[in-house]
């Protein structure tokens, strides 16, 4: 197995982190690890200058959550999978409809905690070869589906 170790200065929540090179290691599990949160013992001099963690056997990049010593240069290293990064490729390929944006945004998008804006159109036009209505009345009503009801006036009375 192999154990990329990094320093990474970006957010937690920055889908892409900008990653300083460390070092890497090989070794053998000895112990079964949850790839999710991996607890890994390491011999190395000093590993706090590294706060980031990458597995290719697992191909998953790590937040390093905890480092304790157990004995001289032999370190116990908990680690967290940062899904962000981890599945990142597969994150910048989704296309999203996105419902709240500070500067850009859809008054047509329903919304609690926003007003939204519907204009209303109503249009009203005469039909120039209307029949008589077979019941008393001035015309005909015609509504749309989810639209206003709109009286039609007869040209002729």
């Amino acid at each position: 197995m192999t154990l990329w170790l990094y320093y990474n200065p970006s957010e937690t929540h920055a889908v892409t982190k900008n990653l300083a090179l460390g070092r890497n290691f090989t070794g053998t599990l000895k112990t079964p690890v949850d790839i999710s949160n991996p607890v890994i013992t390491l011999e190395i001099d000093t590993p706090l200058s590294y706060n980031y963690a990458y597995i290719p056997e697992f191909n998953r990049y790590y937040f390093i959550v905890s480092c304790s010593v157990l004995r001289t240069n032999l370190w116990e290293l908990t680690l967290h999978v940062d899904v962000l990064m981890s599945f990142k490729n597969d994150f910048l390929k989704l296309g999203a409809v996105i419902a709240r944006q500070e500067n850009e945004y859809n008054l047509f998008l329903k919304d609690g905690l926003m007003q939204t804006k519907v204009p209303r159109v109503i249009t009203v036009k005469n039909f120039p070869n209307t029949p008589k209505p077979a019941t008393e009345g001035k015309g005909f009503i015609l509504s749309l589906a989810g639209g206003p009801i709109i009286t039609i006036e007869s040209e002729e009375k």
